[in-house]
């Protein structure tokens, strides 16, 4: 499918099915179109649902030889995608090439280590948001607290839920659950440990 014109592209890139915004992102560029960081972010967010990350390499190449590559909201994309598609070295390269980290980009790197098997690396990242003044969010402190239950640091994951108003494990199910994980991986790691 090739897009007509650029505001039917950014309503596909919105809107559209993931393989209409690739479609339409490739369009763009045979167009002579060049997109925006917003564009190349839901580019990105359609690579990592559907696993292309040979696709978001070339993006990645592509936003660093169009001058996007130092972009926060862009690099948060490129370390979303390689953390969801298991390229947890290539998330590093990107975050540490970063001039700027935001609370989003932290908790990108932290949420992409402890999916993939690498808590301790989880909560390095976490303990630097600490140490810069980051108040995590939601997704940090999931992945926080994941990266505790897989470690059996109950301390740890008690201390970082401190950190978040006790409500807000109430009002947002995947952090109480996140919550509950850790508890029930301590437990676990004790009784297995008799």
């Amino acid at each position: 499918m090739l897009c007509r014109g650029p505001r039917l592209c950014r309503g596909i890139l919105v809107l559209g099915s993931l393989g209409k915004r690739l479609s339409c992102f490739g369009g763009s560029l045979e167009m002579g179109l060049r997109p925006d960081s917003f564009s190349i972010v839901r580019v990105l967010l359609a690579c990592s649902r559907v696993g292309d990350v040979s696709a978001g390499e070339w993006i990645h190449g592509y936003a660093v030889e169009i001058g996007m590559g130092r972009r926060v909201f862009v690099n948060t994309g490129l370390i979303d995608i390689y953390g969801k598609c298991g390229k947890m070295v290539k998330a590093r390269e990107v975050f540490d090439g970063m001039v700027e980290k935001d609370v989003v980009s932290l908790s990108a790197m932290i949420q992409g280590y402890a999916a993939n098997g690498l808590p301790k690396e989880a909560l390095e990242v976490f303990y630097r948001m600490q140490r810069e003044g980051v108040r995590p969010d939601c997704y940090s402190m999931v992945g926080g607290l994941s990266a505790c239950a897989r470690l059996g640091t109950l301390e740890v994951g008690e201390w970082a839920s401190r950190l978040m108003d006790r409500n807000e494990f109430f009002d947002n199910a995947v952090l109480g659950t996140a919550l509950i994980d850790m508890y029930g991986w301590y437990q676990l790691g004790r009784y297995s440990n008799r």
